[in-house]
Parts: structure tokens; C-alpha cells; sequence
């Protein structure tokens, strides 16, 4: 009786081991089969937080803000699997399962998102001050765009440079001074509130423009600022540039809310939800300056300037310029309900590591 009553006792614990065990390798085969990120194809980003505006002390926090808000930005782009952390001071590393929407995910992560509105200035205003960016560029030799100086390097120096010119403009012709700068942009196009310039145009305006005789001539509260994407225009393609005044009339931290869709032409927009305080300053800026162009920027670039036909209080369309499409209104929502980094931010390393060829093994 004893040794039947054991042997079922012996019987019981050994069935109990067998299923402990068989559940054991169930799990452990499970979890070593589950696709994780270290397991797949994935993007490796290092990016480095510029926080040269910050005061003491606030990088820290910074960097905390900026890894929240990248969490939400992947979050909201759809990405489940992700590595965001800290690495040293200022640098922040970033891991993404490879996709073939892996470049709009680097945008999303590397944009600040720094939305802001800014008035243009006045035509007559910005008719002068043509003139004057023409009128100075007659007095210089284009080509050089050097003060004389008495130091000994200035003559490489103006070689340097006058080469420099020549790659970008050509070489040198006759009566090349007369509207040196204006004869590269275009007035008529998509809209009357900027000016246009074709794609090989532009290398030659940005060179003019940073030139310190022109900058020289640009009032202090006035910034040229290009487009955020090209436009096509009756078979031509083309940059936007924008003389804006830089007082920021309303930024981004009063939006609330963003949504994606497309307008009564089928174009891509952006339909945002302000704050109540954000909708008071806005009520008041758009009522003062109705049949006025307001810019839409991000991150220094327009996105849109369109003509104020009434006063706008808690809500409104951001028009998408250029060949936009649905997904860029999408990004942009994203990001914007996220929130713009306290800082800006430059990705500084990119690969893409392949778990096949070893950790090491990196595609550039």
C-alpha cells in the first residue's frame, strides 16, 4: 500500500518536472525567436544637440524634452520598436527597424520644427532695398567681393574668392554689374507675395547674398528666407525667396492641434487648433494687416505665404507649397503637435547595421 502510494507521489513529481521543463524551453525557444530591433535591419542615428543658446544648466533638461519629443514623433509615425537614449552630454543615439520609410523618419527626427509666423515687407520696401543690393554690387568687382587690405594674405585671399565666384557665376562678362542681383529673380510666378528663381539661379543668389557689401544694405529687422521645397511653374522649376520682416508674429508653441487633408483642389493642407491666448494674437495680427501676406515658416524656411483676407482667431490652413504631398502634410502634423526641440539638433552619424553580416558590418 505504502510503496503504490509512492510510486504515484514519485509519478505526480516527475510529470511535474517534465511540464516545468517542457514550459521552460517553450518560453525561452519563444523568446529567443521574437523579432526584436537588435535581431533586424535597422538605422542608426547619432544626433548632437547645438546648445550654444541655452543658458547653464539647461542642457539637461534639454536633452530629456528632445528625447521625449522624439518618443512621441515615432510614436505618432507609427513606430513601436525604437532605441532613443542619451549618449554623453549632448548627443543623443536614435534606432529604427529599416523600412522604405526610413527617410521620412530621419526628417521627422532631425527637424526641429520651429514653427513661426512673420509679415513680409512692404513691397516699397523691398523694391528699395533691391535697389540698393544692385546699386552696391555696381561699386564692387563681383568676381573678388574683398576689401582691399594691407595684411599679406589678402591677394591669395581675393584670388581665392574671385575663383570661388567664377565657379559659381562664369566667367566674367561684359555689363555682367547692371542689376547684378535682381537679374535673378522672377516676380511673376505661382504668387506675387515672393519673387522666384530657377534651380540654377539659386548657388549664384546665395553667394550675392552673403557677400558683406549686401548684407551691409539688408535693415537689421529684414531677412531673406528661401522656400522650403521647389515648385514647378509653367514647365519650370523654382525656389521661393522671401523677404521677411524678423519679428515673429506667432510661434508654434500656441498650437494645439494639427490635422492633414487635402483642400477643394485637391492639394495637401494643414487645418491647426490654437491656444485661447494664441488665438487672441492672432485675431489682432491678422486683423491688422488684412490683404497682407503672413508667412508660415519652419525652421527658417517658408512654408506658405499667403494673403490675409479676414481676421483668424483659434484656427486655420496652413497651405503646403511647392509639389507637396499628403505625406508631407502628415509629417508636419507630426511633428508640430510633438513640439519644436528646445534646441537645435544636426544628425551627425547615419548608418545602417545588418544583423546578417555581423554587428560591425555597416551599410553608409
Amino acid at each position: 500500500m505504502r510503496e503504490s502510494r509512492l510510486y504515484r507521489i514519485l509519478l505526480i513529481a516527475f510529470l511535474i518536472v517534465v511540464s516545468l521543463s517542457v514550459l521552460y524551453l517553450g518560453i525561452k525557444t519563444w523568446n529567443t525567436s521574437r523579432p526584436g530591433l537588435e535581431s533586424k535591419r535597422r538605422l542608426h542615428m547619432v544626433l548632437q544637440v547645438d546648445g550654444s543658446a541655452l543658458r547653464e544648466g539647461e542642457m539637461a533638461d534639454a536633452l530629456d524634452r528632445i528625447l521625449e519629443i522624439i518618443r512621441n514623433r515615432m510614436d505618432e509615425f507609427g513606430v513601436s520598436e525604437k532605441l532613443v537614449q542619451k549618449q554623453g552630454g549632448d548627443r543623443i543615439v536614435v534606432e529604427l527597424p529599416w523600412s522604405q520609410d526610413v527617410g521620412r523618419g530621419r526628417a521627422l527626427i532631425g527637424q526641429t520644427a520651429k514653427l513661426e509666423f512673420k509679415l513680409l515687407e512692404t513691397p516699397e520696401s523691398t523694391a528699395t532695398i533691391l535697389k540698393k543690393i544692385d546699386e552696391v554690387l555696381t561699386k564692387v568687382d563681383t568676381y573678388a567681393f574683398v576689401k582691399e587690405d594691407k595684411a599679406q594674405n589678402e591677394t591669395e585671399k581675393k584670388g581665392k574668392e574671385s575663383q570661388v565666384a567664377k565657379d559659381v557665376f562664369g566667367e566674367e562678362k561684359e555689363g555682367h554689374k547692371k542689376g547684378i542681383f535682381t537679374q535673378h529673380l522672377e516676380s511673376y510666378g505661382p504668387t506675387t507675395a515672393g519673387f522666384w528663381v530657377t534651380i540654377d539661379e539659386k548657388p549664384k543668389v546665395e553667394f550675392l547674398l552673403c557677400q558683406p557689401q549686401v548684407t551691409g544694405v539688408i535693415p537689421g529687422d529684414d531677412e531673406f528666407a528661401w522656400s522650403t521645397r521647389t515648385e514647378i511653374f509653367q514647365g519650370q522649376e523654382y525656389w521661393g525667396l522671401y523677404l521677411l520682416k524678423k519679428r515673429v508674429e506667432l510661434s508654434g508653441k500656441y498650437l494645439v492641434d494639427a490635422k492633414p487633408r487635402y483642400n477643394e483642389y485637391r492639394k495637401p493642407e494643414l487645418q491647426f487648433t490654437l491656444t485661447k491666448q494664441g488665438g487672441k494674437i492672432f485675431a489682432q495680427v491678422t486683423g491688422d494687416n488684412i490683404d497682407k501676406p503672413l508667412a508660415i515658416t519652419l525652421d527658417g524656411r517658408v512654408e506658405s505665404a499667403p494673403i490675409i483676407r479676414s481676421k483668424i482667431r483659434d484656427s486655420g490652413i496652413i497651405e503646403l507649397g511647392g509639389a507637396a504631398t499628403i505625406e508631407d502634410a502628415t509629417d508636419l502634423a507630426i511633428v508640430l503637435k510633438a513640439g519644436s526641440f528646445p534646441a537645435p539638433v544636426k544628425i551627425i552619424e547615419i548608418r545602417v547595421i545588418d544583423p546578417s553580416l555581423g554587428q560591425d558590418s555597416v551599410h553608409t
